[in-house]
């Protein structure tokens, strides 16, 4: 899986998701998990989400999006990280 992933990543998406901010993720995260859960009550039992297969497959890009960044994201991390 990993390398079809990595073959899915075009030099633009690379050169975007090429910030080492750890910020910059946690605020895409943030806004993604606002729409992904939208009307989902924490404490309340009867709105959580249904991890059924069709709920999986909606959200399946949005994971593949996730992973594809991760991977750029940490080489560029580690890279700025070691270059020191």
């Amino acid at each position: 899986m990993a390398r079809w992933l990595q073959r899915r990543i075009t030099p633009e998406q690379k050169l975007a998701w090429s910030d080492a901010n750890p910020q910059t993720w946690i605020a895409e995260s943030i806004v993604m998990r606002d729409r992904i859960y939208e009307g989902i009550a924490p404490n309340d039992p009867e709105k959580f989400p249904n991890l059924s297969y069709s709920y999986v497959y909606k959200h399946k890009g949005d994971l593949d999006l996730r992973l594809q960044q991760g991977g750029v994201r940490l080489a560029t991390y580690l890279n700025v990280l070691f270059a020191n």
